[in-house]
């Protein structure tokens, strides 16, 4: 495992692609950090585990005690009902592009989530200020293709798990009300196209235009 390299396991539904190539089994080993429910459907655990938002942490409490008990680092938006759980580090958080801190997030205490507060934003920038220099994101699909058969399968794991998400189903988080267009709020990704990271997006089918897109064959050369 390159100390270099981390992959962030986000939802897409382009994760069911690698889950045809035996994803898990590619990756055993590898520094791997759980966004919100990913880890639910890992066969091992991540080494790290990052949600946003505080009803997250409030629904799945028992669940993240075990993960925590088990040696899974815990990281997640600064909020004063944490202070006296020494097993979670948390962080103050920015939504505006302006205040975007880069590789100096964690000094100056200011780690960009967005404008949507995406968990997937606040793991990408996290791992920009601890310095990694090679990012895998897996699930980053930003919504679905617009000639889905089923434009509000937006989570791979969305049909698998008994979970509450307002993600679920809601393609118009990352698309117009028409389903025709991609929000805005995509150019929120804009902000690393300036760090001295590499940034892969293993998703072919992502509305992400800003990193470089590869396939799972590729991805799992590139981690051998």
């Amino acid at each position: 495992m390159d100390k270099n390299n981390v992959i962030l396991c986000g939802a897409g539904t382009s994760v069911n692609e690698g889950l045809k190539l035996d994803l898990w089994k590619h990756i055993e080993g590898q520094n791997i950090w759980s966004v919100n429910y990913a880890f639910m459907t890992m066969p091992y655990l991540p080494k790290r585990e990052l949600w946003v938002d505080y009803n997250f942490f409030r629904k799945n409490m028992e669940a993240l005690q075990k993960l925590s008990e088990k040696g899974v680092e815990m990281r997640t938006k600064h909020n004063p009902k944490y202070v006296n759980l020494s097993a979670i580090i948390s962080y103050p958080t920015t939504r505006e592009r302006k205040n975007y801190c880069g590789r100096q997030g964690i000094e100056k205490k200011t780690i960009f989530v967005g404008v949507q507060g995406f968990s997937g934003v606040f793991a990408l920038s996290l791992a920009i200020a601890e310095g990694y220099k090679n990012i895998f994101l897996l699930g980053f699909d930003y919504g679905v293709p617009f000639n889905a058969s089923d434009m509000k399968f937006t989570h791979y794991y969305q049909k698998e798990l008994k979970v509450e998400s307002s993600g679920f189903y809601h393609p118009e988080n990352y698309l117009t009300k028409s389903l025709t267009e991609v929000k805005k709020d995509v150019e929120d990704f804009s902000v690393y196209l300036n760090e001295d990271a590499k940034i892969w997006n293993v998703s072919l089918i992502s509305h992400i235009p800003y990193f470089e897109k590869i396939s799972y064959p590729t991805f799992f050369e590139m981690i051998k």
